[in-house]
């Protein structure tokens, strides 16, 4: 059986991703907690959501592209929203740290309900994770 160097080198580029990329993305996922509030800034596919909490102004990323709230029923929020976001801070191996969404209610009604990530690992459901079926779907 004879092996090509290219299938070699594409097999190795395989592992070797595989192997490199956890250690590379090093993060980890705090408890989840809850932000609610009143959107004071967003537009589907920007860094970030802004809400205005009584706390102050808090910045969420990681709300996922519009299509994937489109595919899930949900529309996406908008400013003078009620919102309640379950959110994590993910701390990277550099020392910064973000909050990102793992699920969002608009209104306060079920319906308006989208997942958006694990809420243990952190994965974004819209690239295809099966816990994606779980979702909560709705219209608005």
């Amino acid at each position: 059986m004879r092996i090509s160097v290219k299938t070699v080198s594409m097999v190795l580029a395989i592992v070797l991703s595989v192997a490199i990329a956890p250690a590379a993305w090093s993060a980890t996922l705090s408890e989840p907690f809850v932000v609610t509030g009143t959107v004071y800034q967003c537009e589907p596919g920007s860094s970030g959501i802004q809400i205005d909490t009584v706390e102050g102004i808090v910045t969420v990323y990681g709300m996922g592209p519009a299509s994937y709230w489109e595919a899930e029923g949900v529309v996406f929020p908008e400013v003078g929203d009620p919102i309640t976001i379950l959110v994590g801070e993910i701390t990277y191996s550099d020392g910064s740290t973000k909050l990102v969404a793992l699920s969002v209610n608009v209104d306060g009604e079920a319906d308006y309900e989208i997942i958006l990530r694990d809420s243990t690992t952190g994965v974004p459901l819209w690239r295809g994770s099966k816990a994606a079926l779980t979702q909560t779907k709705g219209n608005r």
